[in-house]
C-alpha cells in the first residue's frame, strides 16, 4: 500500500511539474457549432437585396467540424502563464430556410477561420488548467450559392478570402499522462464574409458563430 501511494505521488508530481513547464503544445479537436442569424446582402445586378438569414451548423455531416492548433508557451518567469498560437477551424453554416430567390446558400467546405491567438493559462497544482484566449485572423469561406428569378441568376462554388476573423475562447485543459491532455472549450468567432459571385455579383454577411470544442493535446517540452 505504501509503495502504491509513493508511486502515485511520484506520477502526480511529474504531471503537475510538466503543467508548469514551457514548450510547444499541438492540438486537434472536433465538436460542433451554431450561428446567430445574420443579414445577407446580395448585389442583384445593381438592385441590392437584403435578407435576414437563419443558419444551422450541420457539424457532423461530411465534411465534419474540426480544427488544429499550435501554441508556444513562454518559459520566462514573468510571462510563463502566456502563450502565442495559430489556430485553424473548419466550421459550417447552412441557410435554413432559404431566402426568396435562393436555391442554395451555405458555407460548408466550409466557413474556414485562421487566427493568430494570445493565450493565458492559470497555472496551479492540480491536473486542471483553466485558460482563455483571443485572436485575430482571416475568414476563408467556401462560397456555395445559387440564385434564380426573381433575383438575378448566378451560381458560385469556390474558396475566397472573406475578410477579418476574430476569436474569443475559454476552456479547461486536463492532464492525463505526461505531456498528453484533453480539453473542453467554448469559442465565439466573428467573421466578415465579403464575397464575389459569378456574373459580377457580390454577397456579404457578418457571422457570429458559437463553437463547442473537445480535443486532445500534446506538450513538447524544451
Amino acid at each position: 500500500m505504501k509503495l502504491f501511494l509513493k508511486t502515485s505521488l511520484l506520477f502526480l508530481g511529474l504531471w503537475v511539474s510538466e503543467m508548469t513547464q514551457a514548450g510547444v503544445q499541438l492540438s486537434v479537436y472536433g465538436g460542433g457549432n451554431n450561428a446567430f442569424d445574420s443579414v445577407v446582402k446580395y448585389s442583384n445586378n445593381g438592385s441590392p437585396v437584403s435578407n435576414t438569414v437563419h443558419w444551422v451548423g450541420e457539424p457532423f455531416q461530411d465534411p465534419p467540424y474540426y480544427g488544429v492548433r499550435g501554441i508556444y508557451w513562454f518559459d520566462t518567469p514573468r510571462y510563463r502563464a502566456w502563450g502565442l498560437g495559430l489556430d485553424y477551424t473548419h466550421a459550417k453554416v447552412v441557410a435554413d430556410p432559404l431566402p426568396p430567390g435562393y436555391t442554395h446558400l451555405e458555407f460548408t467546405d466550409g466557413l474556414n477561420l485562421a487566427t493568430a491567438d494570445l493565450f493565458y493559462h492559470y497555472l496551479n497544482h492540480t491536473l486542471f488548467t483553466p485558460y482563455a484566449g483571443l485572436g485575430v485572423g482571416v475568414s476563408i469561406p467556401h462560397v456555395e450559392e445559387n440564385t434564380e428569378a426573381p433575383l438575378f441568376p448566378c451560381h458560385t462554388f469556390d474558396y475566397q478570402i472573406g475578410g477579418v476573423a476574430l476569436a474569443f475562447l475559454t476552456g479547461v485543459d486536463v492532464k492525463i499522462w505526461h505531456g498528453l491532455s484533453l480539453f473542453g472549450e467554448y469559442k465565439l468567432n466573428y467573421s466578415q464574409n465579403n464575397t464575389n459571385l459569378s456574373k459580377g455579383q457580390t454577397l456579404s454577411t457578418d457571422l457570429w458563430v458559437n463553437n463547442f470544442i473537445f480535443g486532445i493535446s500534446y506538450l513538447f517540452l524544451f
